[in-house]
């Protein structure tokens, strides 16, 4: 069955991280953190902290290798290890998102009671009662202090809320900033990942230089890539390179062939090399087509499309399943 596709230039691939060596010496441990694994001083292997959510770098690797000593994985393999790895980060940018939702709910609220509380204090002497109200207090607070010295049970019970309230807004603070940081980690890491994957790209389609002759003729290795790009995005799938790179060599084919067809003196120049013979009927020499003569019945010269069009005029060939 075929698809019809159109372009939505966006690709994060993803792998899920290997699990962590065994832990010797670590730096000192942050919360909402896991391990990631390091190189040891004297041979071995030791266990640091990386940002919870993150991939460790060092098992990544190993897990691309397959394990076997440096031996990398089949492309179709690490394609499916970068799409598992892309799912991981989206649920990893919803909790923070979710995070951040919760952060600034409760910075709201503190903000309202600091607002409401100065509104009253620049009010205390017209309006004391106001005042102490919004301060937690009454008339009788005060009145029972001056007579016992000592603060009343209401008192003591509002003097702890008010040390929660602060604790809270000491909490949101570093929350907020773990948040950040968090979250600009994992942009740096899909960000890498999506490059890598980029050069695996490019230089699988050089690396085939005959069979996709235009693609590397043009330059094209790019538009490979923004094909692999456009499919994922409309199919959630990584659609192989060596079909991709078929696509874009068919299109720059079609392209070449036009513009034969729309230059006279090409066209007769490299007429004689694509002449094919022609059935006729009996009786009669064999007929030949060329470029020159099949130009006659062909529609009306079209110009040359930009890059975005190639790939769109590519990715809406049917690609079959």
């Amino acid at each position: 069955m075929a698809d019809q596709i159109t372009v939505t230039p966006v690709l994060s691939g993803a792998k899920k991280p290997a699990p962590a060596a065994a832990a010797v010496a670590v730096p000192p441990v942050v919360p909402g953190q896991e391990p990631t694994q390091m190189s040891g001083g004297a041979g071995g292997t030791a266990t640091a902290i990386a940002p919870e959510g993150l991939p460790n770098q060092g098992t990544d690797a190993a897990a691309e290798s397959g394990g076997t000593g440096g031996a990398e994985l089949p492309k179709a393999e690490r394609f499916a290890l970068l799409a598992k790895k892309e799912k991981a980060l989206q649920s990893k940018r919803s909790a923070l998102a979710q995070q951040q939702s919760e952060i600034a709910r409760r910075g709201k609220e503190l903000e309202e009671r600091e607002s409401a509380f100065a509104a009253a204090r620049a009010k205390a002497l017209s309006d004391p009662d106001a005042y102490l109200k919004a301060a937690g207090l009454s008339y009788d607070d005060l009145v029972q202090y001056k007579i016992s010295g000592a603060p009343t049970e209401g008192m003591s019970k509002r003097a702890i809320e008010q040390r929660l309230a602060d604790f809270e807004a000491s909490q949101k603070s570093a929350a907020e900033q773990s948040a950040s940081e968090q979250k600009k980690a994992l942009l740096e890491e899909q960000e890498q990942m999506v490059a890598r994957f980029e050069r695996d790209v490019i230089g699988q389609v050089k690396a085939a230089a005959e069979k996709y002759e235009l693609v590397n003729l043009q330059n094209k290795q790019d538009l490979v890539v923004d094909v692999i790009r456009a499919y994922h995005s409309s199919h959630g799938e990584i659609l192989p390179v060596e079909r991709a790179a078929q696509l874009v060599e068919d299109q720059l084919r079609e392209e070449v062939e036009l513009a034969v067809e729309k230059s006279k003196s090409l066209s007769s120049k490299y007429a004689k090399r694509v002449t094919a013979p022609v059935a006729t009927s009996p009786g009669q020499p064999p007929k030949s087509v060329s470029l020159s003569n099949a130009q006659t019945s062909s529609s009306a010269p079209k110009r040359a499309l930009s890059e975005e069009e190639r790939v769109r005029r590519a990715m809406a060939v049917k690609i079959q399943r």
